[in-house]
């Protein structure tokens, strides 16, 4: 038992020293463990088994998780130096404010991984697809870009599980984020926000599951895994 003991509290401090020297890695390793975690929990609460398929979609999008969510973080303590110090205004105008837009990039990777059979070459050419075939006038260019927006960005996020996320997120997360600025010092506010988001990230990613399914069946296309959209 004091074997066991003196190896997480080794383990506690490697990480430790892990976040004060270098806490963007040490948020990305977090992430990784969170966000797995977190997909196989729901996808055997919704499935009852584990798609190996999403699992590894997962594992591979996760650092970036975890790297946005230290984006978001950093959002507070810009909020901190320019506007107020106030651990509730530093969460409602940082990362309650700029989370709700992870959220939905979030949302948008497990919808097109549901029309793709996950495959993280579709969701990049997904992404690419947006900014890429444009000509004619300013206008047409614009009307061009936001057609594409709409239909690669905005029509994968399910309405109504993304409110329930934006909900979460101006209410119960106001009050974590308020507790993680007011107590806790800044190599760990991100590592805290992922580990009070484990619950939260296996409702987002059981509303993904079951939200994205329903895009991708009423959907007229379908996303090939090599391209872009075709025709179903």
């Amino acid at each position: 038992m004091m074997d066991i003991s003196n190896l997480v509290t080794d383990v506690w401090n490697q990480y430790m020293q892990l976040q004060k020297a270098h806490p963007h890695i040490g948020s990305m390793i977090t992430a990784e463990f969170t966000f797995v975690a977190s997909d196989m929990i729901s996808q055997l609460m919704i499935d009852k088994k584990i798609n190996p398929k999403k699992l590894r979609y997962t594992a591979i999008l996760a650092p970036f998780y975890g790297a946005s969510i230290d984006a978001v973080m950093q959002s507070g303590e810009l909020v901190g130096a320019y506007i107020s110090a106030n651990p509730f205004l530093k969460s409602a105008l940082g990362p309650n404010l700029f989370g709700n837009i992870m959220n939905s990039y979030f949302f948008v990777n497990n919808t097109v991984g549901e029309k793709s059979d996950y495959s993280i070459t579709a969701l990049f050419k997904n992404y690419a697809g947006i900014f890429k075939n444009y000509s004619g006038t300013c206008k047409e260019r614009w009307r061009s870009f936001t057609n594409k927006f709409k239909e690669r960005y905005i029509d994968n996020i399910p309405g109504a599980n993304y409110k329930i996320a934006l909900i979460g997120t101006l209410t119960a997360w106001n009050v974590i984020q308020t507790l993680n600025y007011a107590y806790f010092p800044e190599e760990l506010r991100t590592p805290v926000c992922l580990g009070a988001g484990f619950l939260w990230t296996i409702i987002l990613t059981a509303g993904s599951i079951v939200g994205g399914r329903k895009i991708a069946q009423q959907t007229t296309h379908i996303m090939d895994k090599n391209d872009s959209y075709t025709s179903s």
